[in-house]
Order: C-alpha cells, then structure tokens, then sequence
C-alpha cells in the first residue's frame, strides 16, 4: 500500500488492517485536526513513516507490528503513540 507523496487534510484509518507488503507514507504531506494516522493494532510487512513534514496531527501506532520500520525523527510529529508498538 503506497501512499506516497500523499496530500491529505484528514485522517489516514488503518486501524486493525493486515498488510502482507509495505505501508508506506514516504513524502506525506498530512494537514487537519486530530489523529493524522490511526494504525492502531496493524500487521504489515513493512512501515515507511518518512513524512515530507511533520503531520499536523498526530501519529497512532499503538498494539501496531512491522517486521521492517522506517521513520526520519525530523519529522515525527509533535503526538506519537507508541504504546504496545512492535518491530523485528
């Protein structure tokens, strides 16, 4: 599922979705209110979250796996939720 150079000014819900290859959202631009991303208890194979910039947003990866996990710190944003997250 690549998400790539995604602009969007809402939320991105993966919450409990299974994903045999990557989850990418490399170059993302993410705008609005809220949650940005919801990956609450997902499976994927691998997790991109190289953000062009940090979502305005934040980021919820709780009770989440990725055997592969990408990110950049400079443009994690500014709520993170990593409770119960899990990477190989």
């Amino acid at each position: 599922m690549r998400l790539q150079s995604l602009r969007a000014d809402g939320r991105i819900q993966l919450r409990g979705a299974q994903v045999d290859d990557l989850v990418s959202l490399q170059s993302a631009e993410l705008t609005g209110s809220g949650a940005s991303v919801v990956c609450v208890g997902m499976r994927a194979e691998a997790l991109d979250l190289r953000f062009a910039r940090p979502p305005t947003g934040g980021v919820n990866l709780r009770d989440a796996h990725a055997s592969r996990l990408q990110d950049n710190p400079r443009t994690w944003p500014s709520t993170l939720g990593l409770d119960g997250l899990t990477y190989d």
